[in-house]
């Protein structure tokens, strides 16, 4: 099985908060519904904050949540069955020390 891990660390928002990670073809160089079947997610650096998943199935305009509340110590995996064309992060309640950075991992398409 193969598969490719991108690290992507949030810039701030200017409010006090940091703008959302997206996964897609802009900074992947290719589409996740293309060649991959699965994603893994962790996220580290939040200081006691949340952070939330959420999927744009293929074809589609908007994002479905996955996951929502989701701590450093957790890992959230999409499975097989969804096909998407971004994955897009955010992040709550984080706390004055905060620096999110974000590991994505894509497993390809065993066919």
């Amino acid at each position: 099985m193969k598969s490719n891990t991108y690290i992507l660390t949030a810039e701030e928002n200017g409010l006090g908060g940091f703008e959302d990670i997206i996964f897609d073809r802009s900074n992947l160089g290719f589409t996740p519904s293309e060649s991959h079947t699965s994603f893994q997610v962790s996220c580290e650096g939040l200081d006691g904050g949340t952070y939330s998943v959420l999927f744009r199935p293929k074809g589609s305009r908007s994002h479905v949540i996955f996951v929502e509340g989701a701590t450093q110590n957790d890992s959230v995996l999409l499975e097989q069955k969804f096909l998407f064309d971004e994955v897009k992060i955010t992040f709550v309640n984080l706390g004055a020390g905060a620096a999110p950075k974000v590991i994505g991992t894509f497993i390809m398409r065993g066919f």
